[in-house]
């Protein structure tokens, strides 16, 4: 017996009807999806306004005329294309947010929001008087540095053009516009090839002070026996590798161009010179140093850091600057200042004009939480005074972003009784327990973390980590980023103005500051004024400059660098 199945007539009938529902469904589908799309839109405006005005309340609690940023409210949800809005005078707020071509807005008197399509962005922000921000299009750096290679206000010779490199060579008063502010760092250009656009920069600052190298039986061992007779072989070509280069953002890793470059190294007989090759960070060679325009050039900053070089089979050159001796030798056991050096390509800026106080800005984090912030952008803490302090992320780890005080507390400080840190220390229970309550609580994370507290002996490595605090609150370590002078202490009349002093905590502070890290029974390390990591008395006086952790938490405006810090919500 056959079974009956459908007729083509009949398959093309239900084909027919499928088609008609579907024709007539599809439209109706299509208008829920994008009523769901409106009402969340709606919504989105809906708790923006409640989210500014309950802000603007809690800001007013400090300050009488309040500033919301629109733009930085937190909220889940898609992304805005533009937000705008204002406040009345009982803190009521009006909002327009724009996204495509869809304009969802709410003024002063209006009962609630109103979407309208079809409008500009420029047309939407308008409903409540707001303007569209124009993002600066980005600048070729090396356009604008050919035009402004000195101080505008000097006629002083402040470069030399050298086939097709411009090297800066003046004094700082002169080589006034080479200042870039790129991935956390202020740096100054060395040189810049204008037809493949390397530029050539160096922290205009010493990051760290740190020892060059060990030594065991003998003050020269280390490099008699070739152990750092190079800088990749020395714990500062360690630190530059594994603790500054790995400070950078991953993105700025991967600008960093592979350098080529001659220095003086001691291959167990005599020293010779050496090409070096592909490598991404490095320090300053003597040679450069001179070339450059050595003492009382922009370089000179009048502390005491590193150079690429072995002198000798028993010393390392650094730049001296001390008392008209412009490069000296060392042992490599003494710890003195580490400024980095990269090379990058094709800088482009949006804002700046290459000044100290206004440099060329290349990047910064934007960041909207406090775990996003780069390694050396700086942060404004807020005290209990309604004033704040400014702070600068050392680095991020499992416990959270540690920050150190962008500067010394007005007050010195004895050390303790010994040399070891502890909660009964003087400089503990006084100082640092004193700056902790001026704080503001509610941006001040009491959770105890370990800092490291290692005995740095002569010749140790900053890496050794077998003695930690517990706390909340500490000094700086051996070997951290900015554990150096890159606040700019001065003294002895000596003028130094590698940093905008008027962003420095209590700048006038003429005195070394202390580590927590003892060197003996009987001293403990400080940075002094010229960047070398000196020893002194533990009853001594000595600067205070503490560091503590931050909880992650949003940012409500700011841009990270020294002018503009980051504010927290």
């Amino acid at each position: 017996m056959k079974k009956k199945g459908f007729t083509l007539i009949e398959l093309l009938a239900v084909i027919v009807i499928l088609a008609v529902i579907a024709l007539i469904a599809t439209p109706l589908i299509m208008n829920v999806i994008e009523d769901a799309r409106d009402g969340a839109l709606k919504n989105s405006a809906r708790y923006l306004l409640r989210t500014a005005e309950m802000e603007y309340a809690v800001e007013q609690m400090n300050n009488p005329n309040p500033t919301i940023d629109f733009n930085s409210l937190e909220y889940k949800g898609e992304r805005m294309d533009a937000i705008a809005g204002s406040f009345d005078e009982n803190g009521k707020a009006s909002i327009a947010i724009y996204k495509g071509d869809k304009c969802v807005y709410q003024r002063f008197g209006d009962k609630d929001v109103i979407l309208e399509k079809g409008l500009t962005k420029e047309e939407c922000l308008a409903k409540v008087g707001g303007e569209v921000v124009i993002e600066p299009e980005p600048i070729t750096l090396i356009n604008d540095i050919e035009k402004h290679l000195c101080n505008e206000t000097t006629t002083t010779e402040c470069y030399k053009e050298e086939g097709n490199e411009y090297i800066y060579t003046g004094a700082s008063g002169t080589v006034g516009n080479n200042y870039v502010w790129y991935a956390g760092h202020e740096w100054r250009i060395i040189k810049v090839d204008k037809t493949t656009g390397k530029y050539t920069l160096i922290t205009s600052y010493p990051v760290t002070s740190i020892v060059w190298g060990s030594h065991n039986s003998g003050i020269d061992n280390c490099i008699v026996n070739q152990v750092c007779n190079t800088l990749e072989k020395s714990y500062v070509g360690d630190w530059l590798q594994n603790v500054f280069f790995t400070s950078l953002p991953s993105e700025v890793q991967n600008n960093l161009n592979n350098m080529t470059y001659t220095r003086k190294v001691y291959n167990g007989s005599s020293v010779v010179e050496e090409e070096i090759n592909n490598v991404k960070i490095r320090l300053l060679t003597e040679a450069e140093y001179t070339t450059y325009g050595g003492a009382n050039t922009y370089l000179d900053i009048k502390d005491w850091y590193w150079l690429a070089d072995i002198y000798s089979a028993s010393s390392v050159r650094y730049v001296y600057n001390y008392r008209y001796v412009d490069l000296y030798e060392s042992l490599p056991t003494n710890a003195y200042g580490v400024r980095p050096v990269v090379e990058v390509s094709n800088l482009t800026y949006t804002e700046g004009v290459g000044t100290l106080t206004d440099p060329y800005i290349i990047n910064t984090s934007n960041a909207s939480n406090v775990k996003d912030i780069y390694v050396g952008e700086y942060i404004s803490i807020p005290k209990t005074d309604g004033s704040s302090y400014l702070a600068r992320v050392v680095k991020h780890d499992q416990n959270g972003t540690k920050v150190i005080l962008n500067g010394l507390l007005s007050s010195t400080s004895q050390f303790g009784s010994n040399e070891t840190f502890s909660t009964s220390s003087t400089i503990y229970t006084g100082a640092l327990t004193n700056f902790k309550n001026s704080l503001d609580q509610n941006y001040f994370d009491t959770t105890n973390r370990e800092f490291n507290m290692t005995q740095y002996a002569e010749g140790a490595n900053y890496a050794d980590a077998t003695t930690m605090f517990t706390g909340n609150i500490a000094l700086a370590s051996v070997g951290e980023m900015f554990s150096g002078n890159d606040i700019d202490m001065t003294t002895e009349g000596i003028a130094k103005t590698f940093v905008d002093s008027t962003k420095i905590e209590n700048p006038t502070i003429d005195t070394s500051y202390w580590m927590m890290n003892a060197y003996s029974a009987s001293s403990i390390r400080h940075v002094n004024v010229y960047s070398y990591l000196n020893i002194s008395n533990p009853s001594n006086a000595g600067g205070v400059r503490p560091t503590w952790y931050l909880s992650d938490m949003t940012i409500s405006g700011g841009n990270g660098t020294p002018s503009d810090p980051y504010r927290l919500k």
